[in-house]
């Protein structure tokens, strides 16, 4: 299944165009996962992130889940870099 990975918050929308075959729901949480943890370790302040959500969609737009990006931080969640990271497009809209 092609799982389409959606950086937003109540201004704009980081689009991911490309997109990534999965084999299920439970790898796209996973990838999902990753991308957020890989997104956190860039960024020198974390709460930057904490108004960000990850909005996973299939090709329809149909939404499978919603991971917020501040998650990791309250949780104090190291994830293993074991996956490849989600391509996220530069296309920010308001």
């Amino acid at each position: 299944m092609r799982c389409y990975f959606h950086l937003q918050n109540g201004n704009f929308t980081i689009a991911d165009e490309k997109g990534i075959e999965v084999a299920n729901l439970d790898q796209a949480r996973r990838e999902a996962m990753w991308a957020v943890s890989d997104a956190l370790s860039e960024e020198a302040e974390p709460e930057w992130w904490s108004d960000w959500n990850l909005r996973v969609v299939d090709p329809a737009g149909t939404l499978l889940f919603l991971l917020p990006l501040d998650f990791s931080a309250d949780a104090g969640i190291a994830l293993p870099r074991t996956g490849r990271a989600v391509p996220l497009t530069a296309d920010t809209r308001s």
